[in-house]
């Protein structure tokens, strides 16, 4: 009880914590909290008081199937991990699970990588927070979410999903090689760099989106802003894209439809497709790609003062430039 009195006068609180244990941390000033969780999920949300409350409990996941044997991953007995929280000054502060307590150094890595992604005595935080504090989350194969927030977020992590929803913050950057990704209901500028899992989001609204995928899909709804999305063998997939949109794959496909906007982008084995509603902007469109088809509709009323700001080209493939009505319009077709 004395050493939690020395923790608490320092700025630094340490405890073990059991399932549904919660503590609550005043705050000095509005700043940056940083959470770091490498075994189990992060989960904040807002609320109006001027603390953070943290909500811990244990983290335990599945056997692990190896061909037709389970097998549970064990190393020596199991470590109660600790949460610390550190008021660092001029509004920094750090919530962390400090796992391996009580080990050097190198054991203690040994314990922070052991298990071969099986979590060992892992702890889920659930954290609620002011919406003005800028967020940073780092994991390791946890999941992390975000709620109700009003202010930058910054999130980094190995795997497992991602979720941010109701977002009215400056900024949201997302940085997961293994995550499923997913930010619905936001007004923010976007960066996601992604890697092997799905990127969703719906009803985005910012100055830029930047998406990045490397083979997990990127689907989009609903988005209003600078948009560019790039992948390599992910597929792009949007439906109502409104602003300045760009794109830039190598065997993903690009499938746009209800774009308002001006649309630029290419690939290299890719088919695209793209279903406009409105053109704006005076410079042309370029849609290029060297080996994969190229489809783009106009709406017929459009037609005249639409076509001659799109210029799409493929080395190989077969580009169509048509009216969504034929008409009396006649539809460009290039093959080469």
């Amino acid at each position: 009880m004395a050493m939690a009195w020395i923790l608490w006068s320092m700025g630094v609180w340490a405890g073990e914590f059991e399932p549904g244990v919660v503590r609550d941390f005043p705050i000095k000033s509005m700043g940056t909290l940083q959470i770091r969780n490498q075994r189990g999920s992060i989960r904040v949300s807002s609320w109006t008081l001027d603390k953070v409350r943290v909500t811990a409990t244990r983290a335990i996941k599945p056997e692990i199937q190896t061909g037709a044997d389970t097998a549970k991953q064990t190393a020596g007995p199991p470590l109660l991990p600790e949460i610390r929280f550190k008021d660092l000054g001029n509004g920094q502060m750090e919530l962390f699970a400090d796992y391996g307590r009580g080990l050097g150094i190198q054991d203690k890595v040994k314990e922070l990588n052991r298990g071969a992604g099986v979590w060992s005595d892992g702890i889920d935080l659930t954290i609620k927070a002011p919406p003005r504090l800028g967020l940073r989350l780092l994991s390791k194969d946890g999941a992390i979410e975000v709620s109700s927030w009003a202010s930058s977020i910054e999130s980094r992590s190995q795997s497992g999903k991602q979720l941010f929803e109701d977002l009215r913050s400056s900024d949201l950057k997302v940085f997961c090689p293994e995550c499923e990704i997913q930010v619905k209901d936001a007004r923010a500028n976007i960066r996601i760099l992604g890697g092997t899992g799905t990127i969703r989001m719906n009803r985005v609204s910012g100055e830029r989106v930047y998406v990045e995928s490397t083979q997990g899909e990127v689907k989009v709804g609903n988005i209003q802003g600078e948009q560019t999305y790039v992948s390599q063998d992910g597929a792009v997939e949007g439906q109502s894209l409104d602003g300045t949109i760009q794109f830039d794959t190598q065997k993903g496909p690009v499938h746009l439809e209800e774009v308002r906007g001006s649309v630029n982008g290419r690939t290299v084995t890719g088919n695209i497709k793209i279903g406009l509603s409105l053109w704006r902007g005076a410079e042309k469109g370029m849609i290029e790609s060297q080996v994969g088809n190229i489809n783009v509709v106009i709406p017929s009323a459009l037609w005249n003062q639409t076509v001659s700001k799109i210029q799409a080209t493929s080395a190989k493939g077969e580009v169509l430039v048509r009216p969504t009505q034929p008409r009396s319009v006649n539809p460009q077709t290039t093959q080469k």
